[in-house]
């Protein structure tokens, strides 16, 4: 009987004592057998038994096994991890338990078997042998030899092998029963059955009651610490709810401030809140599944205070909003080229610069030269930059019905973007003294 292949290494050269629950003192009469013995005892034998682990709470638990010796030297095991507490309930529940409903008339032999084959673990193969006087273990397809050590003992009439890392270290499993393998029959053909069937309702249910009384205040200390670490987890999280709920109230209080310099169109202006944004006009951040967290930092193009002819998009960052931007539609219908236009015009471009020229200090325009680039498709935009960058009037077009025409947009920045717009797109000249 091997450890847990998962388990196997770490127990073998971590701890000899981390799984082993059985003291070597309580077992009499022991003999340690020797290679021709365990080839003897085991070779060409099917075992059942049980191992005990216990995991990091100190909590043992008792598992059946049905491991295969082959006399050449095959060996695999699976394991019944849950079969002693439903053997404890009638098999209609534990059935329902294990997720499997069947027709009542069933007899109960026919139901156990299913409980039995359904809780087997999917059976892994290894290879195995006598050496040094010690059963060892190799996964098939694998390098490398484990081994522990054999032993027989208990009074003459129950003997029982056990099994232990080293040869002072208490046993970490036992072998209650041996069945010659019959070569005429498959492992796992009925024949088996009434051994397992015999080894599992033999003293097994009593001694798991045994072991969930020794366990039960080691499964009450567990679960008062998950109980005490709940607790303390809720009340961190308490704590940390309410100070980002402090802290996105002073951002909002300090946001709202701030944004009231800024320029922007009525009260909506960069610099405000996200939360705050919201309450003014609908532009929520695009979101992918209703996840609010699994999106974009922008919103759709929508219209507020019930405006028909304008359409505002927001762009935030760290839920403040950096760059307001305004679609005021097509300059001129049809238009595909910009004119010069005169103060007599009465266009949405002309009134919008006459209108953000007497409210801010331009910084730098377009030029002559940039507006013929620009008709001849050299420049994708024309630019009109006021208040340290914090309100541009942009000129582009815009595809629409299989034409391109010439589109108006206003757009808002925070001071930060603004400073950052300004020196990134203002114009480098050459001048006639560059010549």
């Amino acid at each position: 009987m091997k450890i847990k292949f998962s388990i196997f290494l770490l127990i073998f050269f971590v701890s000899a004592n981390i799984n082993a629950n059985i003291p070597r003192a309580s077992v009499e009469n022991l003999v340690q057998l020797n290679n021709s013995q365990i080839q003897q005892v085991l070779g060409g034998f099917r075992a059942y038994g049980v191992q005990f682990y216990t995991d990091k709470d100190g909590i043992v638990t008792m598992e059946p096994f049905d491991e295969i010796f082959g006399s050449d030297g095959y060996n695999e095991i699976s394991y019944f991890p849950s079969i002693l507490s439903l053997l404890e309930k009638d098999p209609l529940q534990a059935l329902s338990d294990m997720g499997i409903n069947l027709n009542s008339s069933m007899s109960q032999p026919e139901m156990w078997k299913i409980i039995r084959d359904s809780d087997r673990t999917d059976t892994v193969s290894y290879s195995w042998k006598a050496q040094n006087n010690q059963i060892c273990y190799e996964k098939i397809g694998s390098a490398g030899w484990n081994c522990g050590y054999f032993y027989v003992g208990g009074k003459e009439n129950n003997r029982k092998g056990y099994f232990s890392l080293t040869q002072s270290s208490d046993f970490y499993a036992r072998v209650d029963t041996l069945v010659a393998i019959n070569r005429s029959e498959h492992y796992y053909s009925n024949y088996y059955d009434k051994y397992l069937d015999s080894f599992l309702n033999n003293n097994l249910a009593a001694e798991q009651k045994k072991l969930n009384a020794k366990n039960l205040p080691l499964i009450k200390i567990r679960d008062d610490k998950k109980a005490e670490q709940k607790r303390t987890e809720e009340e961190q999280k308490k704590a940390e709810l309410a100070a980002e709920e402090k802290r996105i109230a002073d951002l909002r209080a300090k946001s709202k401030e701030s944004a009231q310099n800024n320029p922007g169109f009525r009260d909506l202006k960069p610099g405000l809140h996200y939360e705050d944004v919201l309450k003014i006009c609908p532009l929520e951040k695009i979101q992918w599944g209703g996840d609010s967290d699994n999106g974009k930092n922008y919103s759709d193009w929508v219209r507020c205070y019930g405006i028909n002819n304008i359409q505002f998009k927001a762009y935030y960052t760290d839920d403040l909003l950096d760059l307001l931007s305004l679609d005021m539609g097509p300059i001129v219908d049809g238009g595909f080229s910009l004119d010069i236009f005169g103060e007599g015009d009465s266009n949405i471009y002309t009134k919008m610069k006459k209108s953000i020229s007497d409210k801010y200090t331009l910084e730098y325009e377009y030029s002559e030269r940039d507006r013929q680039l620009f008709n001849e498709s050299e420049k994708s935009s024309l630019l009109h930059v006021y208040s340290k960058g914090q309100v541009v009037l942009v000129i582009t077009r815009k595809e629409k019905d299989y034409s391109n025409d010439l589109w108006l947009y206003i757009n808002y920045r925070d001071p930060y973007q603004g400073e950052w717009f300004l020196e990134k797109y203002k114009p480098v000249r050459a001048t006639s003294d560059d010549f």
